[in-house]
């Protein structure tokens, strides 16, 4: 439990304060990344399109409710970082507010699962409906090209 509690906060202080989230990069060059959770690094990184954006968007769009589980942070799977330019507006039970990026976070043992940060930088968790198989085959094959 200790174990999984400080790979949880590992990964989320990444999220959080790594370069391309802190705006090192202009909004224009901010790439989709893919975070291997197991390895603990980024595995793959592609520039956003339209396309993928709108799909995003259309996750963040489509919440079905908040995740409940404790430790929402697998210790093996995916966590897909993706910049939504323009910033896309929420607003339903659970949170409100326009959204500049939304991490999709993609375990071995569960469907996927949404990851935002509210307007204080507080992480929220939601389960929502879409094809987020398709989504990551996608960013991956984008990124190997």
């Amino acid at each position: 439990m200790y174990k999984a509690m400080v790979f949880a906060i590992a990964v989320l202080a990444f999220l959080i304060f790594n370069p391309l989230t802190a705006h090192a990069k202009s909004e224009a060059e901010r790439d989709i990344e893919v975070f291997d959770a197991l390895q603990g690094r980024v595995v793959a990184e592609t520039e956003p399109s339209t396309s993928l954006q709108k799909d995003a968007a259309y996750f963040l769009q489509h919440m079905t409710d908040v995740y409940r589980k404790v430790s929402p942070i697998p210790n093996e799977g995916y966590l897909v970082r993706v910049p939504l330019e323009p910033p896309v507006e929420v607003n339903n039970e659970w949170i409100s507010g326009l959204f500049d990026e939304v991490i999709i976070i993609y375990s071995t043992d569960e469907a996927p699962f949404l990851l935002v940060f509210d307007e204080d930088n507080r992480a929220r968790f939601f389960n929502f409906k879409g094809d987020a198989t398709s989504f990551l085959a996608t960013v991956l094959r984008r990124a190997k090209q």
